[in-house]
């Protein structure tokens, strides 16, 4: 838009805002000329520039000279957007250097993370003297300072960074530009067949370019580095040759067109109304997509604050649906332990935490006083009351080794909390620990819970077999399969000993 803002004012002097403004333009300029013709509209333009064409009693050879003269400034323009490409794509060294050295990219990857850190620390949400990253005991005075000045040395970085990209940014808008030149020549220049050559070459390089344009931006947004493919570097060279001789060939041919000082005149006239034209159009409908886009960020604003206005309400409302179980969770892990009404609440535009309260008072984060033990428990408790809201059509469980610092009183009430509020659900417990095992089997297996075992060996791999205690044995039936026959095998007795009826196999479990 600026630029065509600079086309019009170098043309007439002062900025064409309207089409109006455009009109009494170029009704100036034919008086002046001497000639008595009135533009009110696009068809009024036409019909001008038709009938000054024809007052030179050479319409064909007018045209010919006005379609050469187009051509020798396209391609002049296109010329000058190769030879900015070239010069920029040099640049792109200084941004692949940056990138190359990962270290720099990881710095940048941290300052969220870093960033997040300071507003912990400093909105006094860590009251105890561990690292809320790690747990680990450190001065939090030393840590705030030594994160400042990580951040510091991030926005070093950073600005460095920032400094390459813009160059990045500078051969995409070259990119950008040279295949708007490219696009001049579609179609335009049909009727001039000796210069067919040249446009079938720029349509080649314009898709080329298209195509490098996505390549550059798709990098530039993983911090990669950024190279302009040899292939096409060497079609703007070869364009850029083509198209000297073109012009020179243009130059020629339209100088061999022979015109009275009237008619060039004319010629004059009409190409600068024709430049007013073009170049208004380009001003308005550039103004009039920045005018869209700037009503569309107002509105996509307007509606980006209505929805975090719902989100927040959405949010907490299912907060609120998965609080109830979470509470009713904990209390059943943790009965009579002065911790109560556990719940999840909003912190600031998207941040959850827990909040409970501690002998009577309202608490939160649960770093403040919660064991290993009791956040881990928050842990699970928060996942089991998902799980029962967004969940509910599969009504699926697997908890793999969810209890590593638990003890054993809590070990138990969290099976007797699965077995009460899950069951109807499918749900798979996965342990490594013995002694736990035998607490569900003793637990669960009596409430109907299958037991199996995983075994590995070289020769059969990962197998599943049953496991029981011995007393359990009576209580279970069909558990066994004959290897002959293939049938189930009932268990009637405690024997360590079971035998088909097929007789041709026992069974011997331990």
């Amino acid at each position: 838009m600026d630029e065509e803002k600079s086309k019009l004012l170098r043309l007439a002097g002062k900025l064409l805002t309207s089409p109006q403004n455009l009109y009494d333009q170029m009704n100036d300029e034919l008086k002046s000329a001497g000639f008595d013709l009135r533009i009110s509209d696009k068809a009024s333009y036409l019909s001008a520039a038709k009938e000054l064409r024809a007052k030179t009693k050479q319409e064909e050879r007018i045209e010919k000279k006005l379609l050469l003269d187009e051509l020798s400034k396209d391609i002049g323009t296109l010329r000058e957007r190769i030879a900015e490409l070239k010069a920029k794509s040099a640049s792109l060294s200084v941004y692949n250097d940056l990138v190359t050295e990962r270290s720099i990219v990881g710095q940048i990857h941290l300052k969220d993370f870093l960033s997040s850190g300071v507003r912990v620390l400093d909105g006094a949400q860590v009251s105890d003297s561990n690292c809320p990253f790690c747990l680990t005991a450190y001065d939090l005075h030393k840590l705030r300072a030594e994160v400042e000045q990580r951040l510091q040395a991030i926005a070093h970085v950073t600005k460095k960074l920032e400094a390459g990209s813009n160059f990045v940014e500078g051969v995409l808008t070259a990119i950008s530009e040279t295949n708007a030149a490219c696009d001049r020549f579609h179609r335009r220049y049909d009727k001039l067949a000796d210069h067919k050559k040249l446009c079938e070459a720029i349509e080649l390089l314009s898709a080329k370019l298209r195509m490098s344009h996505a390549v550059v931006r798709g990098r530039l947004a993983k911090y990669e580095p950024v190279v302009i493919p040899e292939d096409v570097l060497a079609d703007l060279v070869t364009i850029d040759d083509l198209a000297q001789k073109h012009q020179a060939a243009v130059a020629t041919q339209s100088d061999a067109l022979k015109f009275t000082e009237y008619e060039n005149r004319i010629i004059q006239l009409i190409e600068r109304l024709r430049d007013l034209r073009v170049a208004f159009y380009h001003y308005d409908t550039n103004s009039k997509i920045v005018a869209s886009f700037e009503t569309q960020i107002l509105s996509l604003g307007a509606i980006f604050d209505r929805f975090v206005q719902v989100q927040s309400t959405s949010l907490q409302t299912v907060l609120d649906q998965i609080s109830n179980d979470i509470g009713r969770f904990y209390q059943m892990l943790h009965p009579s332990e002065n911790v109560d009404k556990v719940r999840l609440r909003m912190v600031g535009e998207e941040g959850i935490e827990f909040e409970y309260y501690f002998h009577g008072k309202p608490t939160y984060p649960p770093l403040k006083y919660l064991s290993e033990s009791h956040l881990n428990s928050l842990g699970v408790v928060l996942f089991l009351a998902s799980a029962k809201l967004f969940n509910r059509k599969s009504r699926f469980l697997v908890l793999d080794d969810i209890v590593t610092s638990f003890d054993i009183n809590h070990r138990r009430r969290l099976l007797r909390l699965v077995r009460e509020a899950f069951r109807d659900w499918q749900v798979i417990l996965l342990t490594h620990e013995a002694f736990w095992f035998d607490i569900i089997k003793k637990e669960l297996v009596p409430d109907g819970w299958l037991v199996k075992e995983v075994i590995c060996d070289a020769e059969n791999r990962i197998q599943i077999e049953p496991s029981f205690a011995l007393g359990d044995i009576a209580k279970l039936r069909s558990l066994f399969e004959c290897q002959t026959c293939r049938r189930n095998v009932e268990a009637k007795n405690v024997t360590n000993k079971i035998s088909c009826k097929c007789g041709k196999k026992e069974i011997e479990w331990k």
